[in-house]
């Protein structure tokens, strides 16, 4: 007996199935209108898919790592500035006052 997987129920598993099923039957002529327009739809909802991962991955770039990081990046420019003196030597005393601690 052969041992059959099944294909997920999703977007991925009908992109499986339309690659592998759907589209030889379109390539060699044997498609029905219905089999057309399914390959159709299922690349267009995969592409759909894909384009709203990569929107959602670059939003989360633009609006909360960018700024987070901008934010760590001055704090750490101020502890500098504000603690080294010009030599270079860490300056505990001016710690105590240093206003960016406590962030």
């Amino acid at each position: 007996p052969k041992d059959y997987n099944a294909i997920p129920s999703d977007c991925w598993g009908a992109g499986i199935y339309t690659l592998l099923k759907d589209l030889p039957d379109i390539i060699n002529g044997e498609s029905s209108g219905e089999s057309k327009f399914r390959f159709v739809f299922t690349m267009f909802v995969l592409i759909l898919n894909l384009v709203l991962q990569g929107m959602l991955l670059l939003w989360i770039k633009i609006y909360v790592m960018d700024p987070s990081m901008r934010t760590a990046q001055d704090n750490y420019k101020a502890y500098h500035r504000d603690i080294f003196d010009d030599q270079g030597q860490e300056d505990l005393a001016s710690f105590d006052q240093f206003e960016g601690k406590s962030e």
